[in-house]
């Protein structure tokens, strides 16, 4: 199932923002792990902070591995202070 398939189907589902909670139970993790997860960007929050962004969520679900490897990577930088990205 590509990414725009599961976005669409999700969004049917859930709606366009979720609860923490249910987040949680849609990939298995716990409400505090998907609020990390949103302040460190592999997900979106939605409604200010107070829901989670279910097409953002369904990215996730199509390339963890992907999403949890830049996330390290972007906190690697900050935390060294890399100001600048190279691409090859």
């Amino acid at each position: 199932m590509d990414t725009s398939e599961r976005e669409r189907l999700m969004v049917e589902c859930y709606g366009e923002a979720c609860s923490f909670v249910v987040a949680g139970k849609v990939i298995g993790r716990s409400p505090a792990t998907i609020r990390k997860m949103a302040g460190d960007g592999r997900i979106r929050f939605a409604c200010e902070g107070t829901r989670i962004d279910v097409r953002s969520l369904a990215r996730y679900i199509c390339a963890p591995k992907q999403i949890d490897s830049d996330a390290r990577l972007r906190k690697r930088r900050e935390r060294d202070g890399v100001k600048c990205e190279w691409k090859v």
